[in-house]
């Protein structure tokens, strides 16, 4: 009970937070069907690491991976609403004689209470800085007047989930979802299981258990390599100490490498920790053989959700390979790593294309860049240096150089960990990756701050580990090092400044109007899930008038969750290729679906029968979400179409079954 209580103070924080008795709903489901299960099958393939936390925390995403397998397979044969079986049949078979004995700690390795309290005390801060930065920043619907585009991108995909498997791409029917998209399977099974609505599980309640297993993780990993209780404190302390910024001011996003923005970042980011802790046990802690089923599980989720993580796990296991002048079962995992890397690539994880390579892309995108430099190149276009150093701005370029040092400097201390240990050089490749990959990778999207991101924890662990065991004035220099991790958010807001200014996100180019957030959200309520609309919300904001076209609008396939059959194309691989063609950016690129485009807007432009049968027939479609904002409505739409509803200047028609 001692160690069970100062885990009531991030509860406590949430519940009290978020004003709602939905946070207990969402906790027992993420209890009971995700942490416990998972925490059971990690002690049956491998062991308990001795204390409930721990084993809770890498539990957590273990049984995340087996519940994907149970989405996976009840969503295919149309058996969603009956997922909870899956959770529960699991907890069955545990409670078989066999497997009994995993509900219990055979060999007890109990941490300090410091730990624990370090621990809860750090998850507290987290989640109020959450609660009280991004979400209070972040308004969910109805409340909202702007969204950021990425979460109405989220949702509608989090909806998509709950209908299909394999997945379509939402925004335009009939064509496969190219996206790393296992965290938002991972909402979506929520979703089926909890009855909540999607909005809610996205906008409040689906980050805050993953940033608390994010810290259990990325503190195991600390006390895995340093065999040192305090340095798993240590990490968390330097993953929670950015985030205290929020406490004082509202931000668009968590600071690095937990986001709320990008869920992908931080499920994946979880199991690549947790990769990197069973591939230390099984390579070089003589774990059993059992642990390459983890191992091969957790790449496969982390995969699945960010393109970055099997690329650091392959550098990890590639330069300790190296370093063990090739060791077979080093090889056999870096073949491993590869082998899964290749497959999720071709399969769950796009958004990739329009990367090219280039030296110190992501200073384009720095604060003060542009004053330093005066260069005005977008992400992913130039040659193959930063475009400042080929025009002659040496100084400029070099103390952006700097300022990007100090800045990330949580993920430069671990380079301090020399020493002749494989384990030392496993976490040194996974940085060396993850700075080679922000150093010179030039995504259109600026994604290559992902790679820095995902190796963060293996430096911070490392860092721990020099702090532990180095002599007193290079701990100093490391502990220094880490200390500057709040101060990074500071100097982020100071230069940069608020966007978006205000107490919550209102960007004008991001506006929903009331008409068109009510008709949305009348078509979720009175629609089929599996329901095609045809709509011209495809640009933001939905203003015919405004120039040019910004093609992130996903109102009709967001907010209302259903498959449309053209609206905002943006985030496509075939949009992000085409970033820089015609001096524009890929948001702003014509539609790679141009005869989808010319349907629509002729459809509601002038109606015909043949039209409206066309899409009907090649489509499928059974609703008209017809805008007048975005384009001209014909009212000739009423006269051979029933119209069902009409808010302002929305008005939805029924093409009939």
């Amino acid at each position: 009970m001692r160690r069970a209580l100062p885990w009531l103070l991030p509860l406590l924080v949430a519940a009290v937070g978020l004003h709602t008795l939905d946070v207990l709903r969402y906790g027992v489901y993420f209890a009971l069907a995700i942490a416990l299960p998972g925490t059971l099958l990690l002690r049956a393939v491998w062991r308990s690491v001795g204390n409930w936390a721990e084993d809770l925390g890498l539990g957590a995403i273990v049984g995340a991976a087996w519940m994907l397998v149970g989405w996976a397979l009840f969503t295919a044969v149309g058996w969603q609403r009956w997922l909870v079986v899956w959770p529960l049949l699991t907890l069955a078979a545990f409670a078989l004689p066999r497997l009994r004995s995993c509900w219990r700690i055979a060999q007890p390795s109990l941490l300090p209470l410091r730990w624990t309290w370090g621990l809860a005390i750090a998850s507290a801060l987290m989640l109020a800085a959450t609660i009280r930065g991004v979400m209070g920043y972040h308004v969910p619907p109805p409340d909202a007047t702007s969204y950021y585009q990425d979460l109405l991108y989220h949702l509608s995909m989090v909806s998509e989930l709950t209908r299909a498997v394999p997945p379509e791409l939402p925004q335009v029917v009939g064509e496969r979802l190219e996206y790393h998209w296992f965290a938002n399977a991972d909402m979506a099974a929520a979703v089926d299981i909890t009855r909540l609505n999607p909005i809610v599980v996205l906008f409040r309640l689906w980050v805050l258990p993953w940033l608390v297993v994010a810290l259990l993780v990325c503190a195991t990993l600390a006390r895995t390599v340093s065999r040192t209780w305090w340095t798993g404190v240590l990490a968390a302390a330097a993953l929670t100490a950015p985030q205290l910024y929020l406490l004082v001011d509202t931000s668009i996003n968590l600071n690095p490498p937990v986001s709320f923005l990008s869920p992908s970042q931080t499920f994946g980011l979880v199991a690549c920790v947790a990769a990197g802790i069973f591939l230390i046990e099984l390579l070089f802690r003589d774990g059993p053989r059992s642990l390459w089923l983890l191992v091969v599980a957790m790449a496969v989720v982390g995969g699945g959700s960010k393109p970055t993580v099997l690329p650091v796990l392959v550098g990890a296991v590639g330069l300790a390979a190296l370093y063990k002048r090739l060791q077979l079962k080093l090889v056999v995992a870096g073949a491993l790593l590869v082998a899964v890397g290749a497959i999720t690539l071709l399969t769950v994880a796009g958004s990739t294309s329009g990367s090219q390579i280039q030296f110190l892309a992501i200073l384009k995108t720095s604060p003060g860049y542009e004053r330093l430099t005066g260069d005005t190149t977008p992400a992913g276009v130039g040659g193959l240096l930063v475009p400042s150093l080929v025009h002659g701005a040496v100084l400029g370029t070099a103390v952006m150089v700097l300022s990007v040092l100090l800045i990330q400097s949580a993920s430069l201390a671990g380079f301090f960990v020399v020493r002749r240990d494989p384990v030392a050089w496993f976490l040194v490749g996974a940085m060396v990756v993850g700075w080679l990959g922000y150093l010179f990778i030039d995504h259109p999207g600026v994604s290559e701050s992902y790679f820095l991101y995902t190796a963060t924890p293996f430096s911070i662990a490392a860092a721990g580990w020099v702090a532990a065991t180095a002599s007193r004035r290079l701990a100093v220099v490391v502990l220094v090092l880490l200390a500057l991790a709040p101060v990074k958010s500071f100097i982020q807001n100071a230069i940069a400044g608020d966007t978006e200014a205000g107490p919550v996100f209102r960007s004008a180019q991001q506006w929903v109007y009331p008409d068109e957030q009510s008709s949305a959200a009348w078509l979720a309520a009175n629609s089929a899930p599996t329901d095609v609309v045809a709509t011209n919300t495809w640009c933001r904001p939905v203003d015919a008038k405004a120039p040019g076209c910004d093609a992130r609008g996903y109102l009709v396939s967001g907010l209302a969750g259903r498959r449309t059959v053209i609206e905002g194309w943006a985030y496509t691989n075939e949009a992000m290729a085409a970033q820089g063609v015609g001096g524009r950016r890929y948001t702003e690129q014509p539609s790679p679906w141009p005869d989808r485009v010319a349907l629509v807007t002729q459809t509601f432009a002038s109606p015909t029968p043949a039209l409206l049968k066309r899409l009907h027939d090649q489509y499928g479609v059974r609703w008209l979400y017809a805008d007048a904002r975005a384009g001209t409505v014909s009212p000739k739409l009423a006269e051979l179409v029933p119209l069902r509803h009409s808010n302002g200047k929305v008005a939805i028609y029924d093409l009939g079954g």
